[in-house]
């Protein structure tokens, strides 16, 4: 079977490294993947640098409606006989469905990837005629394949949940990591560390983590914080970030505690960051999903999370990690504080039932067969109507 993965998108961040992480993935399980992106964008700057310029192809449409790339991707179909193709951002729905209308019961099956909830409805004429050619809609989260059917014009019988997943290995715990990375990022070797790993933007909480952390400090004088990332955005949220990033930094030294919390920057290596933090504490405000909450796990760390968005689909409270009120002071006090008197015992209790629950649900390996089943249940439904 042949499989067009479509995504125009301009940018590069969570959603293009997911698909371009999927689309690696596919090629290696020997399913026959190409890409239409657009031309000259960060994807195909990403995909042509992993060695795969020979099944990628560009296009430059303008946004929801051009006949002249409708025509294209319809010749693309035919020459390669594709049969099922994957859409990843919104905008690109129309510019997938609207040019195989041409082809009728023979068109290939359109499977878009839902990476958030839509914040206002679509139920209107122009979304009902776009989207009416969608065969699924994958959604990353329960609750997001639950809130669809009211916002968008699709039907529940055509909404899936399919997990992120991640290569876990690279973050699983070993002899002599959390050493390493101790001493890799100049961190004390017998300190417990509290982390968070993350761009430096208000919505990641850096501030709430902080304050929250000083109200225990005096208590705990062994307890650091560990904050990772840079103040990033773009435009007007790059000024943003970057004066919240300042007014950071000024709270902590007025606070007297600088000594015991640890800015790392910018961080190419997160795996081996993860090792050196005792426990993570993701203090963003609700996310759709949270990958990096699935990294603490996989790395051994005690795993904090808001109860609202995707991470209570990710972490069983008092289980698998920890939950709490979304930017509730006092509940994520309560939660470290829980966190922090853990026996060793207990601590290896919850790291393995977060490692189970990470295999069973989180895996890469597991994200990509059912992907691949969906590619091949979507074939069989549009053959059956030719």
């Amino acid at each position: 079977m042949s499989i067009l993965h479509l995504n125009y998108s301009r940018g590069w961040g969570g959603l293009e490294m997911y698909s371009a992480d999927l689309f690696r993935g596919l090629i290696a399980a020997g399913r026959d993947v190409r890409a239409l992106v657009r031309a000259g964008s960060p994807l195909e700057r990403h995909l042509t640098g992993l060695g795969f310029a020979d099944r990628l192809h560009a296009d430059d449409p303008k946004k929801y409606l051009d006949r002249a790339a409708g025509r294209r991707l319809r010749a693309l179909v035919a020459q390669h006989e594709v049969e099922v193709i994957h859409t990843f951002k919104s905008a690109d729905i129309a510019l997938a469905t609207l040019p195989l209308r041409k082809l009728g019961k023979a068109r290939p099956g359109v499977v878009h990837h839902l990476q958030m909830l839509p914040g206002h409805s679509r139920r209107d004429p122009f979304h009902w005629y776009c989207y009416r050619g969608l065969d699924r809609v994958v959604a990353i989260t329960r609750q997001i394949a639950e809130r669809l059917p009211s916002l968008w014009p699709v039907a529940a019988s055509k909404v899936c949940t399919i997990y992120h997943g991640l290569e876990l290995e690279p973050f699983a715990p070993a002899p002599g990591r959390r050493e390493r990375a101790r001493e890799r990022w100049q961190l004390p070797r017998d300190a417990t560390i509290i982390g968070l790993v993350g761009r430096i933007y208000a919505d990641k909480g850096q501030r709430f983590l902080f304050d929250v952390f000083a109200r225990l400090a005096a208590e705990h004088p062994g307890v650091h914080l560990l904050l990772a990332g840079e103040p990033e955005g773009e435009g007007e949220d790059q000024v943003r970030a970057e004066q919240y990033y300042a007014d950071l930094r000024a709270a902590v030294d007025d606070s007297g505690l600088a000594s015991r919390v640890h800015f790392t920057g910018y961080c190419d290596d997160v795996p081996e960051l993860m090792q050196a933090i005792d426990v993570f504490a993701f203090s963003s405000r609700p996310e759709a999903f949270g990958l990096v909450v699935i990294e603490a796990m996989a790395s051994g760390c005690i795993t904090l999370g808001p109860r609202a968005g995707g991470v209570p689909e990710i972490i069983d409270d008092g289980v698998s990690g920890l939950l709490y009120a979304t930017r509730d002071e006092d509940d994520l006090e309560r939660a470290l504080r829980r966190a922090l008197a853990l026996t060793e015992a207990q601590r290896a209790e919850m790291q393995a039932a977060a490692a189970q629950r990470l295999a069973e649900r989180f895996s890469r390996s597991r994200m990509i067969s059912e992907v691949a089943a969906l590619y091949d249940e979507v074939a069989r439904e549009r053959m059956a109507l030719r």
